[in-house]
């Protein structure tokens, strides 16, 4: 039996553990070259890093509830969040968990729910602090978290089975003698072909090509003093309009007391750059780590025209 239909038949198996077939297709994607889905399952089975663009099967709706204090000893617990009364730009991140661990991981937390049908996710401490005051009239939230649903987590381990099947099916359509070829041959399909059929299986779509190609980097280059470009491509990154504004005006500020052209950044502005990955951190922003660390750095350097240090 070929190791592509034996990938296919776990599939169908409703014990089957999704680690192992993961490493099955790791082991197939390597044998006919397809490096989208060794780099796929590789996310799958060690987790997904901030600088990964996740699949939509791993953002799940949830609820939130929290624990708040109000005068002369008054409060509520395990109330409901209700989350129109946070900014606008801030509901989606709370209205939604999104899940990068491992697939090991996921069944680990799935096992140790013990038979409840929710989980538990802490709002970040910012979070709470910014926000605390403007859920319930006169009380302060103490305790915030979201409540995820262990059912959405298995949800997760089935979407990854059954795009794993669609894979196969489609591959088995257009080269019907990979379900019988124990060592296929890697120039049997074509790797335009391969990716093809990744995408439209593995992401949904043709147009998910761009997410799919998460470990890509692209090295955009900011001219000295071109305002445009480092606004478009910021908003391009999540900073909300607000921020820019602001690191406008750390800009100038720098500029006004005279912070040296070789010096590299200056003070006002780094201090921008470190609220940036704080604001990431406790998800007031909707970039990654890796890009408030690694990305933004370099585009505002180029726009004030000084190397980095």
């Amino acid at each position: 039996m070929s190791l592509l239909k034996r990938i296919q038949d776990s599939t169908l198996d409703k014990d089957c553990d999704v680690a192992t077939l993961l490493r099955q297709c790791k082991v197939f994607g390597a044998q006919v070259a397809s490096a989208e889905l060794v780099d796929w399952v590789g996310c799958e089975l060690n987790g997904y890093d901030d600088s990964d663009e996740l699949p939509d099967y791993r953002r799940i709706r949830t609820t939130s509830k929290g624990h708040f204090s109000g005068p002369f000893g008054s409060g509520l617990r395990n109330a409901d969040i209700p989350i129109h009364c946070l900014p606008e730009k801030f509901r989606e991140k709370f209205r939604y968990a999104t899940i990068s661990q491992g697939v090991s991981s996921i069944q680990a937390t799935i096992a140790s729910a013990e038979g409840s049908s929710t989980l538990t996710l802490p709002w970040p401490s910012e979070a709470i602090a910014l926000f605390g005051e403007d859920m319930y009239e006169n009380m302060h939230c103490v305790q915030a978290w979201k409540l995820l649903s262990v059912g959405a987590m298995k949800g997760i381990l089935d979407a990854v089975k059954t795009r794993v099947l669609d894979f196969t099916l489609e591959l088995q359509r257009l080269h019907p003698e990979l379900m019988s070829a124990e060592n296929p041959d890697p120039k049997l399909a074509s790797p335009q072909e391969l990716k093809q059929t990744f995408n439209t299986t593995i992401y949904g779509s043709v147009g998910a090509i761009a997410n799919a190609s998460h470990h890509v980097s692209q090295h955009v280059v900011i001219g000295q003093g071109d305002k445009a470009a480092l606004d478009k491509e910021l908003v391009s990154h999540g900073v909300p309009v607000s921020d820019i504004a602001k690191l406008h005006e750390a800009i100038t500020q720098d500029s006004a007391e005279g912070a040296a052209p070789n010096s590299g950044l200056g003070p006002k502005v780094k201090q921008w750059l470190g609220a940036a990955v704080l604001k990431v951190a406790s998800g007031l922003w909707t970039t990654s780590l890796e890009t408030a660390g690694k990305v933004l750095p370099p585009l505002v350097a180029g726009y004030i025209g000084v190397e980095l240090k």
